[in-house]
């Protein structure tokens, strides 16, 4: 039944009302029961096979082909859930006219009837069939009246000056997304906006409000400078704190593709629009983000919620190391879960934490490590994790600092002090307890054969009661008699170092193992045979933390590194 030559765009639900209409009946929904289907909850859960089902009643198939109850009518268009309104929106003087309900009517952006110039409605399902309304055009079950006629909005207009549908559909996605930063413009975590449940009224406003705004060609300017103004209390977080979302906001005012004025004395109209956005109500009707509006009604409190993903930026940290400091309640979280992006703290709680002495924005200093370059072997090697690290530094256990603004990208970064690192490295190894095989090997940076074989030659002793437990004291034995020799344990290539330590004094090895021939994976040295020059052959592990460096980008890092003849040699001069 459908026309390849139809200008009438109609939905499947406006054919069935139609239908209905056709026989007296007040909704679809009683047309379908009468003839045995079960009707769909939801308008827009009417599709082609309910239709189908229609038309498999022969009576019904006769009289709409005989009637031409949809002559010129195109009916294959199916509902977007994320294009389309869920609400039925319909213009009544349009049904009172008899015209079938327009799939247009359905776009989210459509806000008015272009024949009437009247605002379009949400309406009930019974609407359709009524055919004694009044002129005021109101619905007798709903009581809802209207106008008979409305401005249009001035971005609809330019919406249907624009010729294509690619910059119909570039136009919408802009304005949807400037309207989406409009819904508390100031807040640190942007509000995603439920378009398709909202009223046609709701969506006039907030797109006629971002057509407005969009237009502003010094937007951004103006803008920026109301949300800085408005985290001006968190400035001692630094740059990366203030300027949270703004470089998103620079991108999106940079796509509006409508035209612009240039606005001087009037710029007051501009920010009072958005101050009254932020002020506002919090919009729970609005935005989609459920479980911040759960734990936080407070307007004030509402706008400075940040992510853990955010926290760990500010802190200079993975997001996994605050996951631990909430755990640990040494940051006090608003929502506190595994996901990092689904966390919620409140900022000011985090200035709270780092206020005082700890938060230095002045150059580098030598003598304090940033955590995130803290080598991974490092904390094997002591049996440390990062986030017990983290924890210390935050509390006072661990002397450190919050660096602000570090590099030109303004990146934050958690820094300890190499001598109360030093310090709590040297107390994790004397606390150290009995280790498994497999721990120990990741201790001493090797393999768990290498390990059975140090065992073997009595390098290592094992419980007596429990052979796969190695003896902590052993351990540290092992370790302050011998020099470990390895590619993982020196950062570096072990065969090159292990023939510069036995070429300088001619002393030898008393274990070596070699993965193939050219390339040694494991050299043990008798510290008592090696005289001080022969140490100064070995790459120190705390030698490259006291070098001065800035957080480079990584094409950055990759130009230093092509520069430098020999890639490693600067971690340890």
């Amino acid at each position: 039944m459908t026309s390849n030559n139809s200008t009438l765009q109609t939905t499947a639900w406006g054919v069935c009302a139609a239908i209905a209409d056709f026989y007296g009946f007040t909704s679809p929904a009683r047309l379908l029961s009468s003839v045995g289907i079960t009707p769909p909850t939801r308008w827009y859960a009417y599709s082609l096979e309910t239709i189908d089902l229609l038309f498999a009643n022969k009576t019904i198939a006769y009289d709409v082909k005989s009637n031409e109850l949809l002559k010129d009518v195109c009916y294959t268009f199916t509902y977007h859930k994320y294009a389309h309104s869920q609400s039925l929106k319909v213009c009544k003087h349009c049904l009172k006219e008899g015209v079938l309900h327009h799939f247009e009517w359905q776009a989210v952006e459509t806000t008015m009837c272009s024949k009437h110039r009247t605002p379009l409605t949400e309406s009930c399902s019974h609407m359709y069939v009524e055919d004694s309304w009044s002129d005021s055009i109101r619905c007798k079950a709903c009581c809802i009246s209207m106008p008979e006629t409305a401005t249009m909005p001035k971005y609809e207009r330019y919406l249907n000056s624009l010729g294509s549908d690619e910059e119909k559909a570039s136009f919408i996605s802009t304005l949807e997304v400037l309207a989406e930063r409009m819904i508390r413009p100031f807040d640190f975590i942007p509000s995603s906006i439920r378009w398709t449940k909202l009223a046609p009224s709701q969506i006039m406003t907030l797109l006629e409000d971002a057509f407005y705004l969009g237009g502003n060609e010094n937007l951004l300017e103006l803008w920026q400078n109301l949300i800085l103004n408005h985290r001006g209390n968190i400035e001692i977080l630094g740059h990366a704190a203030t300027h949270i979302e703004l470089a998103r906001l620079q991108t999106i005012t940079k796509r509006t593709c409508w035209p612009r004025h240039n606005v001087k004395g009037g710029k007051v109209a501009y920010e009072n629009l958005l101050v009254s956005y932020h002020q506002a109500p919090i919009p729970s009707e609005v935005i989609s983000e459920k479980v911040r509006l759960r734990y936080c009604q407070q307007p004030e409190s509402f706008s400075f919620m940040i992510t853990g993903v955010m926290a760990g930026k500010l802190l200079g940290v993975p997001p996994k190391i605050v996951t631990e400091l909430l755990k640990s309640n040494i940051l006090k979280g608003i929502h506190v879960c595994q996901q990092p992006d689904k966390q919620l703290l409140d900022i000011r709680e985090l200035k709270q934490l780092l206020s005082g002495s700890n938060v230095d924005s002045a150059l580098q200093k030598n003598d304090y490590i940033n955590l995130n370059d803290i080598p991974n072997v490092i904390y094997e090697l002591y049996d440390l994790t990062p986030e017990t690290v983290a924890n210390k530094a935050l509390t006072g256990d661990l002397k450190s600092l919050v660096r602000v603004n570090s590099t030109v990208h303004y990146i934050n970064s958690l820094q300890v002090s190499t001598e109360s690192l030093k310090s709590l490295l040297k107390q994790a190894w004397d606390n150290l307890k009995d280790c498994s095989i497999t721990k120990t090997a990741k201790i001493l940076r090797t393999n768990f054969q290498i390990v059975c074989d140090l065992l073997e030659q009595g390098l290592l002793r094992s419980q007596s009661d429990n052979p796969n437990l190695i003896d902590a004291d052993s351990i540290r034995k092992f370790v302050d008699e011998y020099l470990l020799v390895n590619r993982k344990a020196t950062f570096s290539q072990s065969r090159n170092i292990a023939q510069k330590i036995s070429s300088c004094c001619d002393v030898k090895p008393i274990l070596s193992t070699y993965r193939n021939p050219t390339t040694t994976e494991f050299v043990v040295f008798k510290k008592s045979e090696l005289s001080p020059c022969c140490i100064q052959h070995i790459p120190k592990r705390f030698a490259h933390f006291a070098t001065p460096r800035v957080d480079l980008s990584k094409n950055i890092r990759l130009l230093f590194s092509n520069f430098s003849e020999d890639s490693n040699e600067h971690r340890y001069s």
